[in-house]
């Protein structure tokens, strides 16, 4: 709970392309720990799209299309909403993210 809380206050009053920097980011790492994922089979994928074993050109071409179209919303939607949009995206990814390091995954 801690951890969420110091994000809302060092993301509060951020404009949209501070928040898209800072969602492509952990996209970013989410990415490359997914990579680690898939080529590790002491570990499985959580994500229902991707599957629980997903090939590197699965990983790849999910990541690659998902940060596209999080660079993508910045420009096409309202700032309240991609603001909305954004948080969003940084609440799941920071979920994640960590949940990857807590069972051993880097990036």
């Amino acid at each position: 709970m801690k951890k969420w809380l110091l994000i809302a206050l060092l993301l509060q009053g951020c404009s949209v392309p501070q928040l898209q920097v800072a969602s492509t980011g952990l996209l970013l790492a989410d990415w490359q720990q997914t990579k680690q994922i898939a080529s590790n089979p002491d570990f499985f994928e959580y994500n229902p799209i991707l599957g629980r074993h997903p090939s590197q050109s699965r990983v790849n071409g999910y990541f690659g299309a998902v940060v596209v179209s999080n660079l993508i919303v910045g420009e096409v939607v309202k700032e309240k909403y991609a603001k909305w949009y954004y948080w969003t995206i940084i609440a799941v990814e920071t979920a994640m993210v960590s949940r990857n390091i807590s069972i051993g995954v880097k990036f």
